[in-house]
């Protein structure tokens, strides 16, 4: 099998530790073309522990997409397979032929729910290409077969330093563990749907996530408990403990493409999870979504214990949310989200119900009239705090709006600062809660449109008319209200009968 030139690096050699493998140059390996080549070297593996290497100097060719002829190429006519205990190391390119229609790259037993594999890791070197042709692969349905890297049961395993285009998802690893990717770029094309970045299901456990650039057509990075739309080779489950940063891929497409989406389910949960330093560049940012296939609610709030920091938007191009809240979310803090972003929604959307949820530190100029807050039809949000949020906007637009059927429960608005709205409250639906030190100028309409049963508390921009009777209320009424008749402003507190003067300020 093996050429006598490379006999010398492909060895395998027992030592007193147990057996181990030398590195084996794939190139050296008898094949009609790139893939014997590599899979031949694979095979000769099996299990022991060893290196595969895919050099830069591929044995094929073949014709792109601009109809010029490409050497030196590692040409794919069916899946790459990864035994266990198995490194891969990739300098050069690697293309799928035409029609196909399978992964790039996919571990042995990944058909086999009986096995697990462990020790997989595909290493690339100068960032090389891999390219599944999404165009030739005559795709009819979404399948798990489309996607580029499939890794499914693999304890301790790891994809770096690689560029895809793909035909579905470019790297889905599934029910698995010690997970470490890193440094990946995406180059997805738009041809086909569901192209996204890394897309992570469960069950899945301890997994470390930096670096994701690139330009996909979907979601630039997926954490999924459910079952969504490309079908899975199991049935999902919980995705725990891990950590996700330097975020910084455009998620182009039709679709609302999200730097970062948490995808609940019926089948597992989503916890223990961070993620930080996410640049936005498409539609949304960041994406707590409950889904279910067939569009059934799920059972109980599948995505909990999540903490999201440092969100930022350097452009003012066309955006949906920074944050946007689609299913049932309970205990999940974002913490930091500054820049410039044009938008008419929400820079944080509640568009299902929402428990125990805190939004801190924003800073952003805010274009084409959109909110801060906006929670739509429906919705309700219960323990909401929105802490330290400030923002300029340069097309009025309101601070905080609310639909007519919509719940607000115990929410915090604390140490708000809004500058250039036309409202700062229109809270349209019930409302209970607390704000607190309130500071706004340059509203161009009214401050106060509808606030709800709100509780205000602290130094509040004065109301021109009875503000809601919350006991412990404290706020400064304009002479214009002058709940005592004497012709002055005044700072009033609700004591659960009426308002009862603190100060008078005649001079105000």
């Amino acid at each position: 099998m093996r050429e006598d030139v490379e006999r010398q690096d492909a060895e395998l050699v027992d030592t007193e530790e147990g057996p181990s493998a030398g590195i084996i140059h794939a190139r050296g390996w008898d094949g009609a073309d790139g893939y014997q080549q590599l899979q031949n070297a694979l095979d000769d593996l099996d299990t022991d522990p060893g290196t595969v290497v895919v050099g830069p100097d591929g044995p094929d060719s073949y014709t792109g997409e601009d109809g010029e002829d490409y050497d030196r190429v590692w040409l794919l006519t069916n899946s790459l397979e990864i035994p266990s205990n198995t490194t891969v190391v990739i300098h050069g390119d690697c293309v799928l032929a035409d029609g196909v229609g399978q992964n790039l790259i996919r571990n042995k037993n990944y058909d086999d729910d009986a096995v697990r594999d462990q020790n997989i890791h595909i290493v690339g070197v100068g960032r090389p290409y891999l390219d599944q042709r999404p165009g030739h692969q005559n795709r009819t349905a979404n399948d798990a077969k489309h996607v580029g890297i499939r890794l499914y049961q693999v304890d301790t395993c790891s994809v770096k330093n690689l560029e895809l285009r793909t035909t579905s998802y470019a790297v889905r690893p599934e029910a698995v563990t010690d997970l470490t990717v890193g440094n990946l770029w995406f180059d997805q094309d738009g041809s086909v749907g569901n192209q996204d970045g890394l897309h992570i299901v469960g069950p899945t456990f301890d997994f470390s996530v930096d670096g994701l650039h690139g330009v996909t057509h979907d979601d630039i990075c997926a954490i999924e408990c459910g079952a969504f739309s490309v079908p899975l080779d199991g049935a999902s489950g919980d995705v725990h403990d891990g950590s996700i940063r330097n975020l910084t891929g455009n998620p182009k497409g039709g679709a609302p493409g999200a730097s970062l989406k948490f995808i609940g389910g019926n089948a597992g949960t989503i916890g223990g999870v961070s993620a930080s330093h996410i640049i936005v560049k498409g539609r949304r940012g960041v994406e707590f979504e409950d889904y279910v296939g067939g569009g059934s609610d799920p059972a109980q709030d599948t995505e909990s214990g999540i903490v999201v920091s440092n969100i930022t938007t350097s452009r003012a191009g066309s955006f949906d949310s920074l944050v946007h809240f689609v299913g049932g979310v309970s205990n999940v803090e974002v913490q930091g989200i500054s820049g410039d972003i044009n938008t008419v929604n929400g820079v944080v959307t509640v568009g299902e119900d929402v428990d125990n949820v805190t939004v801190s530190e924003v800073d952003l100029v805010i274009r084409s009239g959109g909110k801060m807050l906006n929670v739509l039809n429906g919705a309700t949000a219960s323990d909401l705090t929105l802490a330290d949020a400030r923002a300029r906007n340069q097309a009025s637009g309101r601070f905080i709006n609310t639909a007519s059927d919509t719940t607000l429960e115990d929410v915090e608005i604390l140490s708000p600062k809004a500058d250039g709205f036309d409202r700062f409250l229109a809270v349209s639906g019930s409302a209970t809660g607390r704000v607190v030190d309130a500071t706004v100028k340059n509203i161009s309409d009214t401050i106060y449109d509808e606030v709800g049963s709100l509780k205000f508390v602290g130094d509040n921009p004065p109301f021109d008319s009875a503000a809601p009777a919350v006991k412990g209320s404290e706020v400064i009424a304009t002479a214009a209200w002058d709940p005592d008749g004497d012709g002055n402003a005044e700072r009033v507190q609700y004591d659960g009968s009426s308002w009862q003067e603190v100060v008078d300020l005649p001079n105000w």
